[in-house]
């Protein structure tokens, strides 16, 4: 038996707000500049993507930060962070408390 497997991806206009889809192997990623098949805007997806992401960022009231280890210092320019860590139940056991972050499991609850 052979498998295989597709992402699909979905696109919107930034011009006109239709979209698009496409399917793709797991290799892929989207080019900088994607043209839309509708009007042929050419939309940039890393800078709408990121400025976005900022504008979000910085309206909101909190921003709850999930960190893998203990990568704080990426995160010095944003407001109103909570840091949480998950996954607690599958680290260490003697765990000590700390002031700076939340330990949350979703598997045992703890935390949340």
């Amino acid at each position: 038996m052979k498998i295989s497997k597709e992402i699909i991806w979905h696109f919107i206009c930034d011009e006109c707000s239709l979209w698009w889809s496409f399917a793709s192997s797991d290799n892929y990623q989207p080019k900088r500049d994607v043209f839309c098949p509708h009007c042929g805007h050419k939309n940039k997806i890393e800078e709408l993507g990121i400025k976005k992401t900022r504008e979000i960022i910085e309206k909101a009231d909190y921003n709850l930060v999930f960190l893998e280890k203990n990568e704080k210092k990426l995160y010095n320019k944003i407001q109103n962070k909570i840091f949480i860590k998950s996954k607690s139940d599958k680290r260490a056991k003697n765990k000590q408390k700390s002031k700076t972050h939340f330990d949350i499991s979703s598997v045992t609850g703890q935390g949340i």
